[in-house]
C-alpha cells in the first residue's frame, strides 16, 4: 500500500482538507518517481536477464527470479490508479489497496526467500542447521505480519465517500501501529540476515580481488541490506515521530529497491558464474577455483550444476 493516512481524531473537512494535501502530492511524486525508476531498471538489466534468465531452461529458481522481479510493476500500477483517480467508491479503495496490500508482502517475501538462500550459503559452513533455523525465523515473521495485516487492515478504515476538495484518489484511516509493526518485524529479520552476512564478508575481504564473486554475494549484499534498514527506519520515524499523514511516503520506494538490488545480485552472480567457467576441448564445463574461497567456490558449483541450489 501506498496511500497517506487520514489521522481519525480530526473529524472536519476543514481539518482535513488544511492539513493533508501537501502530503498527499508528496506520496504522489514518490509514487511516480518509483514507477519511473522500476521501468528504467528494466531497461537497464535488460541484457543481462536475457543472457542469464530468460535463455535459460526454465527451472524453479528462474519462476521465483521472474515473479519476484515483475511483481512491483503490478502492485505499483494499481497504486497509481488508487492515486490520481477521483471519484472512486469506498469498496473499489478496499479492494485494490487490500490486494496492493497482499501484492507487497507476497513479493517482499519472495525477494527473502532468494537473499535468504544466498545468506545459507554463505554461512551454512559457521552454524548447524542454520538451514532450519532461517526457514524458521522467515515463517515467523511471514506469519506475523500476514496476521498483523488481518487483523489491522480492514474495510472500517477507509475515509468516507466522497472526499472533500482537493483530495483525491482512496485514503486509509488508522493509526501508524499496523506500519510499524508489519515494518518492525522486517527489519529484525533483515538486520539478523546481515549479520549473518558480515562477518564472512570481513573475513573475506583480504582475497576480494582474487574473485569474482565478493562484490556481488559480499559488497552488494550488504549495500543492500544498509539501503532497506535504512529506508526502513526512516519511515517508521516519519510517521511515529513527524506525522501520521506521511505513512508511505517512502514505502513504494522501498518495495521497489528491495526487488531492484534483489534481481541485480542474482543477475551479478550469474555473471561472475560464467566468468568463473572455462570450458574444455571436450566442452565440458570447468571450474577455476585456484583462487577461491570454499564459500565462493561452493555457490558456483551449486549454481551452475544444480538447478536445485541455483540462486
Amino acid at each position: 500500500m501506498a496511500m497517506i493516512y487520514a489521522d481519525t481524531s480530526q473529524n472536519s473537512s476543514g481539518e482535513l482538507t488544511a492539513k493533508t494535501p501537501y502530503y498527499e502530492n508528496l506520496v504522489s511524486y514518490f509514487l511516480v518517481s518509483t514507477a519511473a525508476l522500476l521501468i528504467y531498471d528494466y531497461c537497464l538489466t535488460l541484457d543481462l536477464e536475457y543472457k542469464f534468465v530468460w535463455s535459460k531452461p526454465r527451472s524453479w529458481s528462474n519462476g521465483l527470479y521472474l515473479i519476484q522481479r515483475y511483481l512491483p510493476l503490478l502492485d505499483t500500477m494499481l497504486l497509481l490508479t488508487t492515486t490520481f483517480v477521483s471519484g472512486t467508491s469506498k469498496k473499489y479503495c478496499y479492494n485494490v489497496l487490500y490486494a496492493t496490500l497482499w501484492l507487497h508482502i507476497g513479493g517482499v517475501a519472495l525477494s527473502e526467500v532468494v537473499l535468504s538462500m544466498r545468506v545459507w550459503a554463505i554461512s551454512r559452513g559457521r552454524f548447524r542447521y542454520l538451514a532450519y533455523i532461517l526457514f524458521a525465523c522467515f515463517v515467523t515473521a511471514l506469519v506475523s505480519i500476514s496476521t498483523v495485516a488481518v487483523i489491522l487492515y480492514n474495510r472500517e478504515h477507509y475515509a468516507p465517500h466522497p472526499l472533500p476538495e482537493p483530495l483525491r484518489g482512496c485514503w486509509h484511516t488508522d493509526s501508524p501501529i499496523g506500519f510499524a509493526l508489519i515494518f518492525g518485524i522486517l527489519l529484525l529479520y533483515e538486520c539478523g540476515c546481515f549479520a549473518l552476512i558480515i562477518h564472512p564478508a570481513i573475513y573475506q575481504y583480504k582475497d576480494r580481488q582474487l574473485s569474482n564473486f565478493y562484490n556481488p554475494v559480499y559488497r552488494d549484499g550488504i549495500f543492500q541490506y544498509i539501503l532497506n534498514i535504512a529506508m526502513t527506519v526512516i519511515n517508521i520515524a516519519m510517521v511515529c515521530g513527524i506525522s501520521v499523514d506521511l505513512a508511505y511516503v517512502c514505502m513504494p520506494l522501498m518495495r521497489v529497491f528491495h526487488s531492484i538490488t534483489t534481481s541485480r545480485i542474482v543477475l551479478h552472480i550469474r555473471e561472475a558464474i560464467n566468468i568463473s567457467v572455462t570450458y574444455s576441448v571436450g566442452g565440458s564445463p570447468d571450474f577455476d577455483t585456484s583462487s577461491q574461497s570454499d564459500t565462493t567456490r561452493s555457490i558456483a558449483f551449486g549454481a551452475a550444476h544444480s538447478t536445485e541450489t541455483e540462486i
